[in-house]
């Protein structure tokens, strides 16, 4: 029986048309799944693919013959640098020998850097804050640098943190303080202790707490005054 082509075909053997007498897979299903298949050979056999890229230098290439230059000039060894703020500007270090101790110690070039003092400052400035604010974590969280001297780290007033913390009434603060070895006892520039202002201001329950933990009620300020008395004469005769 005779088969009749179109005649755009073409003859069986025209190139081009050979994929019209391809005959359809058997399985269509199985081959579009072996075409979705990942096809790895393992270390052994493909060392060359699962190799990561190693970046190297070759120096700089010419571009009008392409070929390579190594450049063998001389270049400066970088300082040391530390870097505070990724955004910020670069901090330049550098080492020097403390004549007090006569260990190497890590400073700053920059004229402008803060020095201990001033460093020690802002933390004696931020650990008042903290207990005035009553925020306890944040404050145990400073005294644990060991920068502070909770008896003679004052304010303009010479007061302590612990009188801080009493005249603001907070348990929990001065609990904290206590703990730490803080003295009750401490006087500030008129006299009163952490006692003088609990009476004074009301606090009376956490006077007797104070009392219990080392607090003297017996001491007298710049006027003669004990904590059952008040802060100043002028209170006193004003009642």
């Amino acid at each position: 029986m005779h088969e009749e082509r179109p005649e755009s075909a073409g003859p069986p053997g025209a190139p081009g048309s050979q994929w019209r007498h391809l005959r359809p897979p058997k399985d269509p299903q199985r081959l579009r799944a072996r075409a979705r298949e990942a096809r790895v050979l393992g270390a052994q056999f493909s060392q060359g693919l699962n190799l990561p890229n190693v970046p190297a230098v070759v120096g700089l290439v010419a571009p009008v013959d392409v070929s390579v230059r190594v450049d063998t000039s001389p270049h400066p060894t970088p300082g040391p640098f530390m870097v505070g703020d990724l955004e910020g500007e670069t901090e330049t270090m550098k080492v020097v020998v403390d004549p007090r101790t006569g260990e190497k110690v890590v400073q700053s070039t920059d004229p402008g850097a803060r020095s201990d003092d001033d460093q020690r400052a802002e933390t004696i400035r931020l650990a008042f804050s903290l207990v005035r604010a009553g925020r306890t974590e944040e404050l145990r969280e400073v005294l644990g640098q060991g920068v502070l001297d909770m008896d003679l780290d004052r304010d303009d007033k010479g007061n302590s943190l612990v009188i801080i913390a009493c005249q603001n009434g907070n348990k929990k603060v001065l609990k904290e303080l206590l703990r730490r070895g803080a003295d009750p006892n401490v006087r500030n520039s008129a006299g009163n202790t952490a006692l003088h202002f609990l009476f004074s201001y009301g606090f009376r329950e956490l006077g007797e707490y104070l009392i219990s933990k080392g607090g003297d009620d017996t001491v007298q300020n710049n006027e003669g005054l004990t904590p059952h008395e008040g802060l100043s004469r002028a209170e006193v005769e004003a009642l």
